[in-house]
C-alpha cells in the first residue's frame, strides 16, 4: 500500500488512456525484470468507483472511499475468485499516479507470482510475523518504484537517491544501524539460514523516529525499515540493479530473510552500507 497524503486541492483525473497505457508498460516491464508472464490487474481509479454513471461492485466504492479518508494514493487487493485489483487517486498529479502505479503493481506481480502468497492466511498469522513479512512487502514495492524511472541511469548513487527519495524520508541515516542489528540477530548460532521474524520486528521498532510527510504512524517504520532491507540486498549483490530487481519481484519471504542472513556474512556489505549512508 502506498500512503502518500493527497494534495489538497482536487484537479481534473488523469486520464483513463495515460493510466491504462502506464500500466501495461509498467507490468511489462517488471514481466521482463522477473522473467515470468503476470496476468493484468484490474485498475479501479477514484473517478470511476465514485461515479455513479459507471458500474461498480459496492465493495470497490467504500474501498475507495476508505481511501479518501485515510489519504491513501494507492491500494493493491487480491482475491482468488476476482484476481488483482490495483485502486489509484487519478485525481493527483499525472507523475504521482505513475508512482502509485509502480508501487502497487509490484504487489501485484509478487502476489500473482506466488512470492507473498502467504498473505491468503494473514488472519492466522501473529503480530511478529505480520510485522516481518509487510515490511518485507513494502521494501520490495519502495525498492522497485525508485528503480522503475530511471530509464538506463542505473550508478549506484541514481539507484541510492531514488530509492530514499520516494517517501522524502531520512531512512538512509538509518541504514548502518538497520545492518548491524541484522548481523547482530542474523548469524548467530540460533539463526543458521535466515534472520528471524521476531529479528526482522525488532528492528521495525528502532525506526520509529521516521516520519513519512504528515503520517508518523507505525506503517512509516514498514516502510522505513523495508527500504533499508531491500538496499542492504543490493549493497550484498555487489549493486547489481537487474540482479536485485529480479529477486525483490520473485523472493519468498523465507527467501529475502536467507537474503538478508547472507549479507551480514559479508564484511564487504558493511563498507558498502557505510557508504550508502553517507549519500543522505
Amino acid at each position: 500500500m502506498n500512503r502518500i497524503m493527497q494534495p489538497k486541492e482536487k484537479s481534473a483525473p488523469v486520464s483513463r488512456g495515460i493510466i491504462e497505457s502506464d500500466s501495461t508498460r509498467i507490468l511489462d516491464h517488471y514481466n521482463g525484470v522477473s522473467r515470468r508472464e503476470h496476468p493484468a490487474p484490474k485498475v479501479i481509479t477514484f473517478s470511476s468507483a465514485t461515479n455513479s454513471d459507471i458500474t461498480h461492485v459496492e465493495k470497490d466504492r467504500i474501498t475507495c472511499l476508505t481511501m479518501v479518508e485515510r489519504g491513501y494514493d494507492g491500494q493493491y487487493l487480491y482475491s482468488i475468485k476476482e484476481g488483482g485489483k490495483v485502486f489509484v487517486n487519478d485525481y493527483n498529479e499525472e507523475a504521482k499516479v505513475r508512482e502509485t502505479l509502480q508501487h502497487e503493481l509490484v504487489h501485484h506481480v509478487r502476489r500473482a507470482g506466488g512470492a507473498s502468497s502467504e498473505f491468503d492466511i494473514m488472519d492466522a498469522l501473529s503480530p511478529v510475523t505480520l510485522c516481518a513479512m509487510s515490511t518485507l512487502e513494502e521494501g520490495c514495492a519502495v525498492f522497485i518504484q525508485g528503480t522503475c524511472g530511471l530509464n538506463g541511469r542505473d550508478n549506484p548513487q541514481s539507484v541510492i537517491k531514488s530509492v530514499f527519495k520516494v517517501f522524502n524520508s531520512d531512512a538512509i541515516t538509518l541504514l548502518p544501524e538497520t545492518y548491524r542489528q541484522i548481523r547482530t540477530n542474523g548469524t548467530g548460532i540460533s539463526f543458521s539460514r535466515e534472520v528471524s521474524n521476531e529479528a526482522i520486528s525488532d528492528i521495525v521498532n528502532t525506526h520509529g523516529s521516521i516520519s513519512f510527510n504528515e503520517n508518523s504512524s507505525f506503517r512509516a517504520r514498514l516502510y522505513s525499515a523495508g527500504t533499508c532491507f531491500a538496499t542492504i540486498i543490493y549493497a550484498a549483490n555487489d549493486f547489481d540493479i537487474v540482479k536485485t530487481e529480479k529477486q525483490l519481484l520473485t523472493l519468498r519471504f523465507d527467501e529475502l530473510r536467507y537474503e538478508l542472513s547472507e549479507a551480514a556474512r559479508k564484511p564487504e556489505v558493511a563498507v558498502a552500507v557505510n557508504e550508502i549512508a553517507k549519500m543522505a
